[in-house]
């Protein structure tokens, strides 16, 4: 698809340009696509593309949001990003964030998350994450 080569090149204009046609093309897309659309945006690394396509969304699924926390990239954003979903977060959305404080070297945000809804993470989520004591 014409959109998994933008994401590969990274290409900002690109993606610019496939978002118009679709949305000349297609006036009404389904959410499958406007989450590919936010990847996309994501991928080239424009998350303020991301923002007006994700707050134009006419509606949003679990994919939307969790998309929309891989590529913030900042945990302090993604997590108030987090606070403010209307859906309950699912496990990905929770491992996204888990990932995110791993490549952050956040230990001390992982433990919060870990706190806020620990039965949404299952043991592969929480390996490395959390401070293991010696006795362990």
């Amino acid at each position: 698809m014409l959109m998994d080569v933008c994401n590969e090149d990274k290409s900002l204009e690109d993606a610019r340009s496939i978002h118009e046609h679709l949305l000349r093309s297609r006036p009404h897309l389904d959410i499958k696509m406007y989450n590919k659309i936010l990847e996309m945006y994501g991928k080239c690394g424009s998350m303020n593309d991301a923002f007006l396509v994700f707050r134009k969304m006419p509606q949003r699924n679990l994919t939307s949001w969790d998309t929309m926390i891989t590529w913030l990239g900042y945990l302090d954003e993604a997590m108030e990003f987090i606070e403010r979903m209307p859906i309950q977060p699912s496990i990905e959305v929770w491992d996204t964030m888990m990932n995110l404080c791993t490549i952050h070297g956040n230990s001390e945000l992982a433990e919060i998350v870990e706190l806020l809804d620990p039965s949404r993470l299952d043991e592969q989520s929480k390996a490395g994450f959390l401070a293991v004591k010696a006795s362990e």
